[in-house]
């Protein structure tokens, strides 16, 4: 059964949806998406425009193409390792996501209502904002902010084991960075890379002691901007 998602929560003011991609994972930043989605609606739009986690990789794109497409405005931004381990990954997405905000206002956009995925948020300046709890099951906004969120980490972590293939020991290629077995099995016994969170509690007791240095030296900037 197909839930048909709502386009806005207040008529009559220009609503932004936010959501996030990656604040789980032990590897790589976290991606942030927001998106003003308007009015549009066809036949496809409950298809392709619904929670990210619902949509499988292949379909990815499809989605993906669509909602740039006709989404009436869309911006994303990420925060790296280094942003997470200083500010923990909280505020690291809350930065993110009111960066985010900025780049629709540098775009001329103007912002009367904010709705957040999830149930906490940083308020942004003076506009008024909702959290909803998964809310990319039920808002249009937030889900295609889900989308876009989901398809610019994913598209980053696949180039970054093209460029490393010694991530592939940790299985990143296929668990995205999340502490499947195999890359807990991995950092035990490699330690972890300059990608890693590893200051996160999640790692105690999966890096050798003394932890190892990282196995992969400063070229992480190159593919930031490569990738971007």
């Amino acid at each position: 059964m197909t839930t048909t998602l709502q386009k806005c929560m207040k008529s009559c003011v220009i609503e932004v949806g936010l959501d996030e991609a990656g604040r789980g994972p032990g590897l790589g930043p976290v991606y942030t998406s927001a998106v003003i989605w308007g009015d549009y609606e066809d036949e496809n739009t409950k298809l392709l425009v619904k929670d990210s986690k619902l949509i499988a990789s292949k379909k990815m794109i499809c989605s993906y193409e669509y909602v740039i497409k006709h989404a009436h405005a869309y911006v994303y931004d990420y925060a790296d390792v280094e942003e997470i381990i200083k500010y923990g990954i909280y505020n690291a997405n809350m930065r993110s996501l009111h960066r985010c905000l900025d780049k629709l206002i540098d775009k001329g956009y103007l912002i009367e209502h904010i709705l957040m995925d999830g149930n906490s948020f940083h308020k942004y300046k003076d506009i008024s904002y909702d959290t909803v709890v998964k809310g990319d099951s039920k808002y249009y906004s937030i889900a295609a902010a889900s989308i876009i969120a989901k398809y610019n980490r994913d598209k980053y972590i696949n180039k970054l084991c093209n460029t490393y293939p010694i991530l592939k020991n940790y299985g990143i290629h296929t668990n995205m960075g999340y502490l499947s077995s195999k890359h807990q099995a991995a950092l035990k016994k490699y330690g972890y890379t300059e990608f890693h969170r590893h200051t996160w509690k999640n790692f105690k007791g999966l890096l050798y002691s003394p932890i190892k240095k990282p196995i992969i030296k400063k070229q992480v900037i190159v593919i930031k901007k490569n990738i971007t």
